[in-house]
């Protein structure tokens, strides 16, 4: 990466491109107009009264990511409880993919720092970037899929650079099942919002139990390392 001043503009948006060819402002302002000028539309009455909830369930959707950490799984529900589950699963996987692509664009920039890079030179980055590199598609998509935290995996892949439209399919393609999985599961059973949180409840708490025994050993072995 081609190296960048720590300074910032003094706007608030800074547009500075770096040596990986991504400009923040150039991607958040289309960004977050375009989602405004749905939401305005739909409040003008340009759209149906019936596609409200849709609507806001799309933008809620796109902005639900790593820097505005909105649950997602309960909206997909509760909303698939009232419309179709199919259109419920599409709507939300576009919008999981636009808000991991926002997610792309604000990590890379904060990269160009030089104190935040510095951590790509630690020992435990390399050896979670040589981990991460072994099968990196496969290893989002399935992060996305799996009720644990992905946040972590999303990270390691952008400060990785590894291709930001591969980093979306990847997304996509491990979102997409479990969307679809939530919202025929919620239709089907006509779930009421209390059972969708317990459900969701129970969810969490499997994913804390099968992936947290394991990231805390490997926290203590990092340690360890590091200590040695």
């Amino acid at each position: 990466m081609n190296a960048i001043s720590e300074e910032t503009t003094s706007a608030a948006i800074p547009s500075t491109a770096g040596g990986d060819g991504l400009a923040l402002r150039r991607w958040f302002y289309p960004y977050v107009g375009a989602l405004a000028a749905l939401l305005a539309a739909q409040g003008a009455g340009f759209l149906p009264v019936r596609f409200s909830i849709l609507t806001v369930y799309f933008v809620y959707m796109a902005l639900a990511g790593t820097f505005c950490p909105l649950p997602t799984a309960a909206p997909v529900m509760y909303v698939a409880t009232m419309w179709n589950p199919l259109l419920v699963t599409l709507l939300g996987t576009v919008g999981t993919g636009l808000a991991n692509l926002h997610d792309y664009h604000i990590l890379t920039f904060l990269l160009r720092r030089k104190r935040i890079a510095l951590l790509r030179q630690t020992r435990w980055y390399v050896r979670a970037e040589a981990w991460f590199r072994r099968a990196p598609f496969v290893t989002l998509a399935a992060a996305s899929f799996l009720p644990i935290p992905v946040d972590v995996v999303r990270l390691l892949a952008i400060s990785a650079r590894y291709p930001r439209l591969r980093f979306a399919l990847a997304s996509v393609v491990g979102r997409a099942p479990r969307y679809a999985m939530l919202a025929y599961l919620a239709d089907g059973l006509n779930m009421s919002i209390q059972t969708i949180l317990l459900v969701l409840a129970a969810t969490v708490l499997f994913g804390l139990t099968r992936g947290l025994p394991r990231l805390i050993r490997q926290i203590h072995a990092a340690r360890g390392h590091t200590e040695a």
